[in-house]
């Protein structure tokens, strides 16, 4: 006979909305309804779990993998161990300690349905925006890239090759991301991946299939790297307008065309060659010549390297649009740099786990919707203390949610009160109090490091043994001075 209490009704999308503050009406958090999670996984076919006696139903499964993002202890057994103690704060039946249960879960959910979560729910918080949180009451979406680091299993180097210059066995793989972002409440609205090695893997080809998020009236920021003439031809074709810096070899021309004020000029740049992964018939659709609007700000700041940035914008209007604002505009683009040190350093996104890419990719888009969701909770907070939501700290509103992860989805409280508590905690966590502050990139104490691993385990873990040692036997005590960190 059993010993278990008689079992409960299991989890259900409720689960998630709870988790994240939901409260019905609220202006952001009110975008977490659990009719949101439902519609999406009937959309996209995911039922497992439904047995009276499952632990990892859909709703557990991935509240578990947020609660691993999301939380400092990031291992599969801590989450099983957070899944046990939701199964006891709810009366349910223990499941075993073991996680192997909870990876077999995590590899049913599917990517289709996790992109469309991050996508609408960061879509959603943008278009809620107010006025004032907007650039001259238009939504401005910045576009940068990254990689990330994968494990160099075979499966995932047939998919993501290393690049030439690695040796196997000795250094781990990487991904390319291309990510569109808000810059009025930081949510993602949308990214995209490939290889960081060959055909058709760079940053502009990958943006080329995110222009979808571009909307008419919007702006798109970047640097360098995206002031083009594919995308300063080709925005304007959606009602979109760019601002981005301008490229090194436009520099020299810089002081020509039509003047508009102090190193502000409109040009006329000329359709150059069509490049290699652009289709012909994409490349003919474009203007044989564009009007742009090229600027130069001077810098003064202590501490900052550059001392004239050259800008190049499809906005040629200097009356609406003045250079001082151009240059703050730009200036913002930096927030875009935070964002993803954000996602790679305080949700931990830029060394993956899984060993296939299936999950790999399942693995990137849990962090993007973790990421998503604690934006929709600051955006919330931010809303209620009358302050723009980049005030707010981002790693104080993981560590608050993370905190309270168990009183919003086991207590029995009112909703409006918990999400009160949480937004009242999240706005007194400000960030930005020291503009333009400069430091030196060093620090007091040096890190123990071990020396770099130049050929595979397998092969070092051979070399260590004594010679003349069977195989699988330990190493001697010469081969294991050598595992010591360097610096002592």
């Amino acid at each position: 006979m059993s010993s278990y209490p008689s079992s409960p009704q299991q989890p259900t999308f409720s689960l998630l909305s709870r988790s994240f503050a939901f409260c019905p009406g609220a202006r952001f958090t009110g975008l977490l309804e659990p009719a949101f999670w439902e519609a999406l996984a009937q959309q996209h076919h995911v039922h497992f779990g439904a047995g009276a006696g499952d632990t990892f139903n859909a709703p557990v499964t991935l509240w578990a993998w947020l609660s691993q993002v999301l939380s400092p202890r990031k291992s599969c057994v801590a989450a099983v161990a957070r899944v046990l103690v939701l199964c006891a704060s709810l009366s349910r039946p223990l499941c075993s300690a073991n996680s192997g249960a909870f990876c077999k879960a995590r590899a049913k959910l599917p990517v289709a349905f996790l992109q469309a979560a991050t996508r609408q729910l960061g879509q959603a918080v943008e278009q809620r925006a107010l006025p004032g949180w907007r650039w001259h009451n238009r939504s401005v979406k910045v576009v940068d890239g990254s990689i990330v680091q994968l494990p160099d299993t075979a499966e995932n180097l047939a998919v993501y090759p290393q690049q030439r210059s690695q040796k196997p066995g000795t250094s781990p793989t990487c991904l390319r991301l291309v990510v569109v972002l808000a810059l009025a409440t930081a949510g993602l609205l949308d990214a995209a991946t490939g290889p960081y090695r060959g055909k058709n893997s760079g940053e502009m080809s990958l943006l080329h299939s995110l222009l979808g998020q571009f909307q008419a009236g919007d702006i798109a920021l970047g640097d360098r790297y995206y002031g083009c003439y594919l995308l300063l031809a080709g925005l304007p074709r959606r009602g979109v307008d760019g601002c981005f810096r301008l490229p090194v070899q436009k520099e020299e021309t810089f002081a020509s065309g039509i003047p508009l004020g102090p190193d502000d000029w409109l040009q006329t740049w000329d359709k150059p060659r069509r490049p290699e992964w652009i289709a012909p018939e994409a490349w003919a659709e474009l203007p044989g010549q564009i009007q742009v609007r090229v600027l130069r700000l001077h810098v003064g700041r202590p501490g900052w390297r550059t001392r004239e940035v050259y800008l190049v914008t499809t906005l040629t209007d200097a009356r609406t649009y003045p250079a001082a604002d151009l240059g703050a505009l730009y200036r913002a683009r930096w927030n875009a740099e935070l964002d993803l040190r954000a996602l790679k350093q305080t949700l931990g996104l830029k060394m993956l786990t899984c060993q296939t890419p299936a999950l790999i990719e399942a693995e990137l888009w849990v962090h993007l919707l973790g990421y998503n969701l604690t934006r929709c909770v600051m955006a919330q907070a931010a809303w209620q203390a009358g302050v723009c939501p980049r005030q707010l700290s981002f790693a104080a509103a993981v560590q608050t949610l993370d905190a309270f992860r168990w009183l919003l989805g086991c207590s029995d409280q009112d909703r409006a009160v918990l999400g009160a508590a949480v937004a009242v905690a999240l706005a007194s966590q400000r960030v930005g109090q020291r503009p333009d502050r400069y430091e030196p990139r060093e620090i007091k104490h040096r890190q123990r490091k071990y020396p770099e691993l130049k050929k595979s385990r397998q092969h070092r873990r051979h070399e260590l043994r004594e010679p003349g040692s069977p195989p699988g036997a330990r190493p001697g005590r010469k081969g294991a001075g050598q595992n010591r960190p360097s610096g002592r």
